[in-house]
């Protein structure tokens, strides 16, 4: 997951990516982190590409969350 002039995320809040796997209802949750001071962020997603239908990132709590609790930044459906 590589993304560019992402800004930073407010104090005590980091960025996390959620996948949806191929069949699943629900998105579940995969790492957190926070972009460079240029807004730059790669990612590698502990999951097989291959098995994912879908990726979304929200603002989370520092050490993340089980369950989202902000609206996705943005989702992209894989093919």
């Amino acid at each position: 997951l590589a993304m560019r002039a992402l800004p930073a995320p407010p104090k005590g809040k980091v960025y996390q990516a959620w996948t949806l796997h191929n069949g699943a209802k629900l998105m579940s949750p995969s790492v957190t982190f926070v972009p460079n001071h240029n807004g730059v962020a790669v990612v590698q997603l502990p999951v097989n590409a291959s098995q994912i239908a879908a990726v979304a990132l929200s603002v989370e709590p520092e050490g993340g969350s089980k369950q989202p609790t902000s609206t996705p930044t943005f989702v992209v459906k894989l093919t």
